[in-house]
């Protein structure tokens, strides 16, 4: 993690998502002046989870971080004049089944939908 945040520090990107966390549970780990918000990764066996890093000149704005599941989540943004939604996730890739790429986009759907 240290050394993530420290190439984000280094770009000066205040937004940045990822992918592959592969952390049990669901939560938020500040970092000096950033915060790590993460979703669990599939059944306890480390593998997706999918997150955000925020700087912590963004982080009073954040209003609402929701982590869908194990390759979705998403984060909102209470901005002056509008609401900033950001959808981060990790598709399944083409070799999957099709029942396993069929639930990742409705999943995908209801989230776009709702937010």
């Amino acid at each position: 993690m240290k050394t993530i945040i420290d190439e984000i520090k280094r770009y000066k990107l205040p937004i940045v998502a990822l992918q592959e966390i592969r952390w049990l549970l669901n939560g938020s780990i500040k970092s000096n002046d950033t915060t790590l918000f993460y979703s669990e990764g599939a059944s306890n066996r480390h593998e997706f989870g999918v997150g955000f890093v925020i700087n912590e000149a963004l982080l009073t704005k954040v209003s609402k971080f929701e982590a869908i599941n194990e390759r979705l989540c998403y984060i909102r943004f209470l901005m002056p004049s509008y609401d900033l939604i950001i959808i981060n996730c990790h598709a399944p890739t083409e070799e999957k089944e099709e029942e396993v790429k069929n639930a990742f986009y409705e999943d995908l759907e209801r989230v776009y939908d709702i937010t």
